[in-house]
C-alpha cells in the first residue's frame, strides 16, 4: 500500500506539474475548432471514433489499432500534442463513466 500511495502522489505532482487539465481544457478547444495543422491531421488519421451509446448510455469506441502510425503522427504533431491528445480521450471517456454511474 505504502507504494501505491508514493506512485499515486508522484502522479497527482506530474498533473500539477505538467497543468494537464488546462492543457486538455486548450486541446479540447483546438479539436473541436479543427484549424490547426494539428487539429486537422489528429481529425483525419485518429484511429479512434465514438460510433454508438451502449444501454447503459456509454459510448461504444471503435479504435483502429492495426492502422495507427504512432510513428507518423509522433514526427507529425509532436510528442507532447500526442500525450496531451492520448489523456484527453482517457479523460472524456472517464467522464462518460462516472456520468453513467451516477445516472443508473
Amino acid at each position: 500500500i505504502a507504494k501505491a500511495e508514493v506512485m499515486f502522489r508522484a502522479s497527482m505532482d506530474w498533473r500539477r506539474q505538467f497543468d494537464v487539465d488546462n492543457k486538455i481544457c486548450a486541446w479540447r478547444d483546438e479539436l473541436q475548432a479543427g484549424v490547426t495543422r494539428r487539429a486537422k491531421l489528429v481529425r483525419a488519421y485518429g484511429t479512434d471514433a465514438e460510433v454508438c451509446l451502449d444501454e447503459a448510455g456509454l459510448p461504444v469506441w471503435l479504435m483502429r489499432i492495426g492502422v495507427s502510425d504512432p510513428a507518423g503522427m509522433l514526427r507529425e504533431i509532436g510528442q507532447e500534442a500526442l500525450l496531451i491528445n492520448s489523456l484527453y480521450r482517457m479523460e472524456e471517456m472517464h467522464a462518460n463513466l462516472r456520468r453513467a454511474m451516477f445516472r443508473n
